[in-house]
């Protein structure tokens, strides 16, 4: 459930840096429903509403526009053991948003027995920047100095106040406020719940002794930033509670109370490791108490959280993704699900190879290429059309007529070509075959060259040579007289 409202961490600085956080929660908490009962209701009603959005608003990963939260930095200082330099707050912003993309130091460390719940850089995407402008809209380097008597002595009371010595807190719909000093009584810092309004703590304090140290690598702000965005502990008082979050599995106490800082991280090589409640305890959460060398991840749950408190429109976190006080953002390509064409920043999610072409879905697809075709394959499965009855398609890819001479010896082809001559006195049929010609030219008589007559002579006529019929002399038995063809037989 969430109930922590405000939230103390406690360190101590060990000869090796083995750190444990602790939180002052219950006194903090009794100290808000003094101040402003009203407060304490509404924010408690608001992460009702949030927790039940958030478990029936699954596409929540799957809008992963990248979320940008301007930061300004109140440094608290009394001079050099209190002031913290440009360059170690800018390798703190670095830190922090490692862990806010899952890159951070010991992200490598995570156990392979809650990989499935383990957020990765798409689940979270969100992004800390210096802000760029002040309340005022003058130019802004992102960091607010402040010299002050409490620089050694702030706390919750004092920080978030000009009056007493700290700076009151920036509008908090455009800034995220970040105040840095040395707090009281060995703590790491405190921040506050996300509402559907803002008051006047609505800020993260950290020690400056934390700010840009390699040790902790931004672990501290980023566990602070996660109550920012939403997160409670991963821990409650009892079995029977739990943090509202379905992937962070529940328990009853921080890890660093049942968990021997000489232990190494755990592997999770057995399903029994630290077991509490029933459950295997997520301890390399950011959001438990873990000693720092084993503090690795968020979960996927915790990523929705977070990125709800920045999209719900009642959140009073979501007008910071779309302040002034960030600047012109980075442009972000994006080729996921493309191969080609623009990557939305100027650049190419690639090219397409010769005969293909990228289409509106940023994929590359064969160009059909029937240029100078008129039958035949387009080069992409589909054809350049059909050639009618008699052609075919040659290697050009063009309808070509297609000779036929099946049967015929003679004649055309029917593509403007012949099946063959005929010899002499041959002519070619229409069925395409060579016949003779029967030739009765000047003839009367005899054959016509193909088996067939020219016609028959008269009795007492012959065909001669050339076709033509002649009479024939009759003079058997006579020697005088007409031999009947206009001759003589003899005479007498």
């Amino acid at each position: 459930m969430f109930v922590v409202i405000a939230l103390f961490c406690v360190f101590s600085y060990g000869a090796l840096h083995h750190v444990h956080r602790d939180c002052a929660h219950d006194y903090l908490m009794d100290k808000l429903k003094h101040e402003d009962e009203t407060l304490v209701a509404e924010l408690r009603q608001f992460h009702a509403i949030a927790q039940d959005a958030i478990a029936n608003r699954h596409h929540l990963r799957m809008e992963n526009d990248l979320l940008r939260i301007p930061i300004v930095w109140h440094v608290l200082h009394d001079g050099p053991d209190t002031n913290l330099t440009r360059e170690a707050i800018l390798r703190d912003m670095d830190f922090l948003n490692e862990w806010f993309s899952a890159s951070n130091r010991y992200y490598s460390r995570r156990s392979s027995f809650f990989l499935d719940s383990i957020a990765v850089n798409e689940d979270i995407k969100i992004q800390f920047q210096l802000a760029t402008i002040d309340l005022e809209g003058n130019p802004f380097g992102g960091i607010d100095y402040v010299f002050t008597d409490i620089a050694k002595e702030c706390d919750e009371n004092n920080a978030y106040f000009t009056s007493e010595g700290g700076r009151d807190i920036w509008n908090t719909a455009e800034y995220y406020n970040v105040y840095t000093c040395q707090l009281e009584n060995n703590i790491l810092g405190f921040s506050y719940l996300p509402g559907s309004r803002t008051h006047p703590r609505d800020g993260t304090v950290v020690d400056h002794r934390t700010v840009g140290d390699n040790f902790y690598s931004g672990s501290t702000l980023a566990h602070e930033s996660g109550h920012w965005l939403g997160l409670p502990h991963t821990f409650t008082e009892s079995c029977e509670d739990d943090d509202g979050i379905a992937d962070t599995p529940n328990t009853d106490l921080p890890a660093f109370e049942y968990i021997d800082f000489r232990a190494p991280c755990p592997p999770f090589s057995e399903e029994g490791a630290y077991e509490r409640c029933g459950n295997v305890v997520m301890v390399q959460n950011v959001m438990e108490y873990n000693f720092e060398e084993c503090v690795s991840y968020m979960s996927k749950g915790q990523a929705d959280v977070m990125r709800f408190f920045l999209t719900f429109p009642q959140s009073y976190r979501s007008t910071l993704p779309s302040s002034p006080a960030l600047d012109e953002p980075e442009c972000q390509p994006n080729c996921n699900g493309r191969s080609c064409g623009a990557d939305g920043c100027g650049g190419s999610c690639g090219s397409c190879p010769n005969g293909q072409a990228c289409n509106t879905n940023g994929n590359c697809q064969c160009v059909p290429n029937c240029n100078g075709r008129n039958c035949g394959s387009d080069g992409c499965g589909g054809s350049c059309g059909t050639c009618p009855n008699g052609q075919t398609c040659n290697n050009q890819n063009e309808c070509q007529c297609v000779p036929n001479c099946n049967g015929r010896n003679c004649g055309a082809d029917g593509c403007g070509g012949t099946c063959g001559t005929c010899p002499n006195g041959n002519v070619c049929s229409s069925s395409g075959n060579c016949v003779c010609q029967p030739d009765c030219a000047g003839k009367e008589c005899g054959s016509n060259g193909c088996g067939g007559s020219c016609g028959t002579c008269m009795i007492g006529e012959e065909c001669n040579n050339s076709g033509v019929c002649e009479c024939v002399p009759n003079c058997n038995g006579r020697s005088c007289g007409s031999d009947g063809c206009g001759g003589t037989c003899g005479t007498c």
